[in-house]
């Protein structure tokens, strides 16, 4: 099953009743699964916002499977990247899952509403 097909099953078949879970962790992920590839899709096609591309930093710095591998071919780029927009990826960071909440609100009221419109 390919991502495209992965994403459409979960948000037809799972929402909006499942949240994922953030990896090693019980907290729930900060965003949807139809969140998640709005904001993925946004950044893709280079339409996304600074709070969008910050949240999705975010995400990357907080998150093991989005992460490249230490001392690989990407990973002095990731860092430097991070550095730049003022994350730390080595910071525990507590509340990162809150503040990509908090960022996205007014984009994750958007998708929310654009789901709502395809419902009907």
């Amino acid at each position: 099953m390919n991502l495209k097909a992965f994403k459409n099953f979960a948000v037809l078949g799972l929402e909006p009743h499942y949240r994922p879970r953030r990896p090693g962790s019980t907290d729930p992920f900060p965003l949807s699964i139809a969140e998640a590839a709005a904001l993925a899709n946004d950044v893709e096609l280079e339409m996304a916002g600074d709070h969008q591309l910050y949240a999705a930093a975010l995400i990357a710095a907080h998150s093991p499977y989005a992460q490249p591998e230490i001392r690989g071919r990407d990973w002095h780029t990731y860092v430097t990247l991070l550095g730049e927009i003022g994350i730390d990826p080595w910071a525990g960071g507590p509340a990162w899952n809150r503040e990509v909440r908090d960022r996205l609100r007014p984009f994750r009221h958007a998708v929310a509403a654009s789901h709502a419109i395809a419902a009907e």
